[in-house]
């Protein structure tokens, strides 16, 4: 019989010689776990985000769930200890919790102590191990040795291994509180002041924007529906930031400093001249049919046809699993919310966290 690599993404025979299947083109692993980690490319972004993934986290808080790209089988990882380590196993070494070998880990960049996501009072956090080829949270490298917050649906990248991973915390436990500052992107005419009439304009429908925008997105995922929760509010009034700590935030706070923020930052102008218009009120977005033989007055509108683009992006990267048409069924919630963010004189400070 001759002798073969097997495949560890379609099962299928390679030769010995192989580096690379012919049938997937997935790396493939090598006989012996490697002393060593090699510096590799990194791959082009993934998102993904299986529903049944999300309903498995909904039955235990003890439990982290990796889903691996071109991987359909999810990990179901049982944190001891309120840690899990993340890398490869070596022989003469303790394994890691998450070994990643098996999956192409030595050949993607993975090194033997990668990462370690580590469980606390109030949620979980993740931290490189000084790995050779990095961790990336939302493709953001992570410093090394350093805690960054971790939220459930986050998109985690070892070396070249895309992972999402997904948590629930026990119902004892209060949610992570999040850190939001807020300015003015009107500031130089009419900077942030705390008066009443800010509070009941601006600053209470953007509040009101995020936590109907953190229930909808709940939903798009299947998870349970939970209120957004303010601890505090303060303001800097030298530098007219106003920041406000809360719980409850989740995908909202990942998806406006990800997707909105860099929406807001291609739009901005036009955010300004429509916040500084003393006209009519701002129409709501909806979605219009391209047909030629139909006439629209929102056909021409920028910022409505970049809004409903931008809400598929974020029902994407909520469901990815879905077709565009399938995800449609859920924009009627999500717009109104997204729209307010999109559009408000508030924009996260760079302080945010």
């Amino acid at each position: 019989m001759t002798d073969s690599k097997i495949c560890t993404a379609c099962g299928k025979a390679n030769s010995t010689s192989a580096t690379v299947c012919v049938y997937c083109n997935t790396p493939l692993i090598s006989l012996l776990p490697s002393k060593t980690t090699s510096h590799v490319p990194p791959p082009n972004p993934i998102g993904f985000t299986p529903e049944r993934v999300v309903q498995l986290t909904r039955l235990y808080s003890d439990i982290v769930v990796f889903q691996i790209a071109s991987f359909e089988q999810p990990l179901l990882v049982k944190v001891a200890e309120n840690r899990v380590t993340i890398g490869r196993y070596s022989p003469g070494e303790k394994p890691p919790s998450v070994d990643l070998t098996p999956y192409n880990g030595s050949l993607m960049g993975v090194s033997r102590q990668h990462a370690l996501i580590s469980k606390d009072e109030v949620g979980y956090k993740i931290k490189d191990l000084s790995s050779t080829n990095g961790t990336w949270l939302n493709e953001t490298r992570l410093n090394a040795n350093q805690p960054y917050t971790l939220q459930s649906g986050d998109i985690i990248r070892f070396g070249q291994i895309n992972t999402s991973v997904y948590f629930r915390l026990a119902e004892s436990n209060d949610p992570a509180e999040t850190t939001l500052s807020l300015t003015s992107i009107l500031e130089a005419a009419n900077p942030l002041i705390l008066k009443t009439s800010t509070f009941e304009k601006i600053i209470i429908p953007y509040l009101q924007a995020l936590d109907g925008f953190q229930k909808s997105c709940d939903e798009v995922m299947s998870q349970p529906v939970k209120d957004l929760i303010i601890t505090s509010i303060t303001m800097d009034a030298t530098k007219a930031v106003l920041s406000i700590k809360l719980t409850g935030l989740y995908q909202a706070y990942r998806l406006l400093k990800n997707i909105i923020y860099r929406w807001r930052e291609v739009h901005q102008a036009n955010i300004i001249t429509l916040n500084q218009s003393t006209g009519e009120a701002i129409k709501p977005w909806v979605e219009v049919d391209q047909q030629p033989n139909q006439t629209n007055p929102l056909s021409d509108n920028v910022l409505n046809t970049a809004g409903i683009e931008l809400a598929y992006e974020i029902l994407a990267d909520l469901s990815p699993q879905r077709t565009r048409e399938e995800n449609k069924a859920h924009l009627a919630k999500l717009l109104p919310h997204l729209q307010q963010l999109a559009l408000s004189p508030l924009r996260p400070n760079d302080n945010s966290s």
